[in-house]
């Protein structure tokens, strides 16, 4: 039995603002990214199919790369709604009668290992149709005009969740007899309800819940940072001003006026040497130096290479940048004036929002040879999460 999984990422956002859900960042990756990077890691799925939005096709193409050995097919969904997408999906799967096949919304982004286990045993163990979701704690009320209409019992009631599993030629025969009888549900076991298959609740944690609202959005993002480690690094740079009349200062990447250059084999650019060696502290890696140098030698000073380099590596071992401090030191020239442009160049390069990023300076007072005029100073503290 081959398993498929569909995720369903055509949704236009209506209760969040017109939005597509999909492409919906938290913390600076789309929500799609999440669906994906949850699911690979929990199950080897033989195919992948993703029913996007006929709009985001490029995005979300470009988005899967980010999962080179995992094989995904995205394909077009409907304007029209949810089922129908789901439909284009199952038209995608290439499968056996008796496959498995998944339909997950890309907004249920917390699904666990041994739910999904117990999910795919079910229908493995003989079954034919089951579901996540959580049984009902609370008492449920129908409301109009914000007064109740009904009052219901809780007992037996069920919160229906993603991924629902069916074998292949009951999802397909479900579709096609709502199809015909023009039926639409919201849900994609209801759909086999009427041709008298039995379908099986497993039980899922609250924590599956699929976002629909701004709060869910927040409550996603707390959720992601309380399951993620976090590690720090301090890194420091310091230059002399250069006597050379045709170097000049670059900070950030950003080039300051009306100041003489740092003196290095580089371009000088210690906020860029500062961060590199924090980040690199932190992965419990060396110093910039040999990188640098290497670089050097190939004729390369831009120091945004230097940091593309440790960033590459922390993308490999799944770090992402949470935050970073910068403090200077230097007596001149004064720079508070170019901390805006300075957090915008960090912003673009780090993936990072500006508001992540502090910069502060002080003037030395004399105290040293930064404070005394004769360079700057910079120290970064860099903090880094890891999603488990």
């Amino acid at each position: 039995m081959k398993i498929h999984l569909i995720i369903l990422a055509a949704g236009e956002g209506r209760r969040i603002g017109f939005r597509h859900k999909a492409l919906i960042e938290i913390l600076g990756k789309p929500m799609l990214y999440w669906c994906l990077r949850n699911l690979t890691k929990l199950w080897k799925f033989d195919q992948i199919i993703v029913v996007a939005n006929p709009s985001d096709i490029k995005k979300i193409n470009q988005l899967c790369k980010e999962f080179p050995n995992v094989n995904i097919k995205v394909v077009k969904g409907s304007k029209k709604n949810r089922q129908e997408s789901a439909y284009y999906g199952l038209q995608a799967v290439k499968a056996q009668p008796n496959d498995l096949v998944l339909f997950h919304n890309s907004a249920n982004l917390f699904v666990k290992e041994d739910e999904l286990k117990k999910l795919i045993k079910n229908i493995q163990g003989g079954n034919r149709a089951a579901f996540l979701g959580q049984t009902l704690h609370d008492t449920p009320k129908k409301v109009a005009d914000k007064k109740v209409q009904v009052t219901y019992s809780k007992q037996n009631l069920v919160r229906a969740q993603t991924p629902q599993a069916l074998i292949y030629e009951l999802a397909k025969k479900g579709h096609e007899m709502a199809r015909e009888r023009n039926l639409r549900s919201e849900d994609d076991v209801s759909l086999v309800e009427e041709l008298g298959v039995a379908i099986h609740h497993i039980e899922c944690s609250s924590e599956n819940f699929k976002i629909t609202s701004n709060d869910d959005l927040l409550l996603a993002e707390k959720l992601i940072r309380a399951n993620s480690e976090i590690v720090y690094g301090i890194g420091e740079d310091s230059h002399k001003f250069t006597a050379s009349k045709g170097k000049k200062l670059i900070l950030g990447t950003i080039t300051i006026p009306n100041s003489p250059g740092l003196e290095a084999d580089s371009d000088g650019d210690l906020i860029l040497h500062a961060i590199y060696n924090a980040m690199s502290s932190a992965m419990s890696k060396g110093s910039i130096g040999k990188t640098a140098t290497l670089l050097c030698k190939k004729g390369t000073t831009d120091s945004s290479k230097y940091l593309c380099s440790v960033l590459d590596e922390a993308e490999k071992k799944q770090f992402m940048v949470n935050n970073i401090s910068i403090s200077l030191e230097a007596a001149r020239p004064k720079l508070e004036s170019h901390f805006a442009s300075i957090k915008k160049a960090l912003a673009n390069i780090l993936t990072l929002p500006k508001e992540k990023i502090g910069i502060t300076v002080t003037s030395g007072e004399g105290l040293t040879s930064f404070g005394k005029g004769e360079g700057i100073r910079c120290t970064a503290l860099v903090s880094l999460m890891r999603i488990n």
